[in-house]
């Protein structure tokens, strides 16, 4: 479309679909585990890591990283200061736009870790660093598709 040129449909050999069922069925019963944790309001480390494995395999989940924002400002984790957390939600949510450039979950999501991260940064030149990053991510994955609205969205508000 608009001179994107198709891939072509890959049949895989049946071992690697049954590895890929295999995945999915994993997949499923972490997906199920962490939502039953979500409705009974748990908010330890160990789903927040769980919510990270559960989203590198796919981010395309809104409830998860919604989880994640629930998770984070319950004060329940333990893991240093909040802004070495955020600086890693960050790299978990470079990885994931890598993987899915174009879902509403992922922006939303990176949006509000900017926000915090900015509460957070006590200089003008650590806030400045960090519109930096967030201006050259935009500008990488707009070389790639310059059409990506929610990418020009997202520069529009860190600008």
């Amino acid at each position: 479309m608009h001179g994107r040129v198709k891939k072509d449909v890959v049949v895989l050999p049946p071992e690697e679909l049954e590895k890929q069922r295999q995945q999915v069925r994993t997949a499923r019963a972490l997906f199920g585990k962490l939502l039953e944790q979500r409705k009974a309001c748990v908010y330890t480390e160990q789903t927040f890591d769980m919510t990270s494995k559960a989203l590198q395999f796919h981010p395309e989940f809104p409830t998860l990283w919604g989880y994640r924002r629930e998770i984070f400002q319950s004060g329940e984790l333990q893991r240093g200061d909040a802004k070495a957390v955020l600086q890693d939600e960050m790299k978990l949510l470079e990885k994931a736009l890598r993987r899915s450039q174009k879902v509403y979950s992922i922006w939303f999501h990176r949006k509000w870790a900017v926000e915090k991260l900015f509460e957070l940064c006590a200089h003008a030149a650590e806030a400045q660093q960090v519109l930096d990053t967030e201006l050259d991510l935009c500008g990488r994955l707009l070389d790639v598709d310059e059409r990506n609205f929610h990418c020009w969205n997202h520069r529009a508000h860190v600008m």
